[in-house]
């Protein structure tokens, strides 16, 4: 079946992570959570935080065919969520 990206969101008072929700169609009930943190972005960047929304955002934007594949692997084991 397949996954569409229902939303992404910041945390209240958190900007270190962006909730990626994904489900199999846009009003999912129970949709899948994979959270994109700081530290994830560091290691696959090496980048040097902190990282404001934006650039998260950005990240999260330019790797979202990879985000979702990991979603769908994720999802075909039977979680519900999963942090980066």
């Amino acid at each position: 079946m397949p996954v569409v990206l229902i939303s992404k969101s910041a945390r209240p008072g958190r900007n270190d992570v962006i909730d990626l929700r994904y489900g199999t169609a846009l009003d999912d009930p129970k949709p899948f959570i994979l959270s994109v943190t700081a530290e994830h972005i560091v290691y696959q960047t090496q980048a040097t935080p902190p990282f404001n929304y934006y650039e998260m955002k950005a990240y999260v934007d330019k790797n979202a065919e990879k985000l979702k594949t990991i979603a769908e692997a994720c999802i075909a084991r039977g979680l519900k969520a999963e942090t980066l």
